[in-house]
């Protein structure tokens, strides 16, 4: 089951109703937008509190519009030492089916 916590930049008590029980957390980030890229890395922060140790990936969206990123190569080479992430495009696919295969096998892993 996945869920989609709608843009929200911190975990209230509905949404932390969602997440309990999580086997694996997908973060989606805009890449127009730092500041949608600090919302989900707080988001991620939080959700170690509730689930830690849970497999995490992040996807920096918007692939198609990269001209008009303000997120920056850097960023998304310190998020890459951190947790798997992948620069996706929703509108054409591009490697969304990766990010998802990626945080299947860590789940799979982890529950091995």
């Amino acid at each position: 089951m996945v869920w989609d916590l709608a843009g929200k930049a911190e975990l209230d008590s509905l949404n932390k109703g969602y997440i309990r029980g999580a086997h694996g957390l997908m973060l989606v980030a805009d890449g127009t937008r730092e500041a949608s890229l600090r919302a989900a890395l707080y988001l991620w922060m939080q959700s170690q509190k509730q689930l830690p140790g849970v497999p995490v990936v992040m996807l920096v969206n918007k692939l198609d519009l990269v001209d008009r990123w303000e997120v920056s190569a850097a960023d998304i080479a310190r998020l890459q030492q951190s947790l798997p992430t992948f620069r996706t495009s929703a509108l054409a696919g591009d490697s969304v089916e990766e990010a998802f295969a990626t945080l299947a096998r860590a789940i799979v892993e982890r529950s091995a």
